[in-house]
């Protein structure tokens, strides 16, 4: 028989929180961090779970009873995860949002079997692909970076942008993105300027890693950063691009999954670092958007309409006076709702449930 993400969750029921190493699954061996909160949950502050770690571990969480999000409040990952799975024995109520954006790890993907219940879902090694570098640009004027590939085809993270150029021409490079990941958005390239001479932005790190670095050879141009994790830096004034991708977000619900008129699952990309020029010879190139995440959901029932956001972060804009190039936006992200029957890990009532 197979083991998926939902074997976890009944192996490790009555389990301490912890960290837990080497945890089999059928295509991966997972490090986990696992949380237990007993008794119902209501998120009436802005909240996040986990530990302090980054990216080394999938962060679990399981609710022995009901899970209910107030409006306006958001709850997220501490930092940084592989993925946060919340598993809700009982219903939950999501009045503002569960989210993982700016939250993916900077790691290599892995092949996730989420439920082997019914038909198999899981999650790719692999999301959409990074943008293309813009280059090599022999012709100057101001280009807009490529976008990254959404993930909606694959049911997988969207890819990082490029970076946008403003050029004289001299065969300069934009930074090209780098592909999302089972647990992130891809990280995004670095935009490019110039003033007579050949200058190469860097492209953005692979497995959610950091932003490209913008690249210009004067003080007349200015250049983005791409966003990753961390935001690739600016040059001669351009912006730093963002902190973050977006993540893996899971949820397993057994009973009712109720979306109110606020709503909201999400995870977004974060955009690239804009880039003003200044000087005789105005160029600038912005920093490209880094991509979105995933979002799995499962549950008995529903009730209500889902907010799902799962937009790329947007490129750097270039702004100068002769020309500019804005950077790439980061791909889309994916989503996936499945009514599914899950074990009630914690039969006898929700009385007696709150005893075991």
């Amino acid at each position: 028989m197979t083991t998926s993400i939902i074997d976890i969750f009944k192996a490790y029921k009555n389990s301490a929180d912890g960290n837990y190493d080497t945890v089999a699954t059928e295509y991966a061996n997972l490090d986990i961090e696992w949380i237990k909160k007993v008794g119902n949950q209501t998120i009436s502050a802005d909240t996040s779970w986990g530990n302090a770690t980054t990216d080394t571990r999938n962060l679990l969480v399981l609710v022995k009873g009901n899970l209910t999000v107030d409006s306006t409040k958001t709850l997220t990952a501490n930092v940084r995860k592989r993925g946060m799975f919340i598993w809700v024995n009982g219903n939950c109520t999501i009045n503002g949002a569960i989210s993982m954006s700016a939250r993916g790890a900077s790691a290599a993907g892995q092949r996730l079997l989420l439920s082997n219940i019914g038909s198999d879902k899981e999650v790719p090694v692999a999301g959409g692909a990074g943008g293309a570098a813009l280059g090599p640009l022999s012709e100057a004027g101001g280009y807009t970076g490529n976008a990254g590939t959404s993930g909606v085809a694959t049911n997988a993270a969207g890819g990082g942008g490029s970076g946008g150029a403003g050029v004289d021409g001299y065969n300069c490079n934009s930074g090209a993105g780098t592909a999302g990941t089972s647990y992130s958005g891809g990280s995004a390239g670095g935009g490019v300027a110039e003033n007579a001479a050949t200058v190469n932005a860097s492209a953005g790190t692979v497995n959610g890693g950091a932003g490209g670095a913008g690249n210009s050879n004067n003080v007349n141009c200015a250049a983005g950063g791409g966003a990753g994790n961390n935001g690739g830096a600016g040059s001669q004034g351009g912006i730093a691009g963002g902190n973050g991708t977006g993540g893996l977000l899971v949820l397993y619900i057994t009973g009712t999954l109720t979306f109110g008129a606020s709503g909201t699952l999400s995870s977004i990309g974060i955009a690239g670092g804009a880039a003003t020029a200044g000087g005789s010879n105005w160029r600038a190139g912005g920093g490209g958007g880094s991509g979105a995440g995933h979002i799995d959901y499962f549950y008995k029932s529903v009730s209500g309409s889902a907010t799902i956001t799962l937009t790329g972060g947007a490129g750097g804009v270039g702004t100068a006076g002769v020309v500019a190039g804005n950077g790439g936006a980061g791909g889309a992200g994916s989503s996936r709702a499945t009514a599914l029957t899950l074990p009630n890990l914690f039969p006898g009532g929700a009385f007696l449930s709150n005893f075991i």
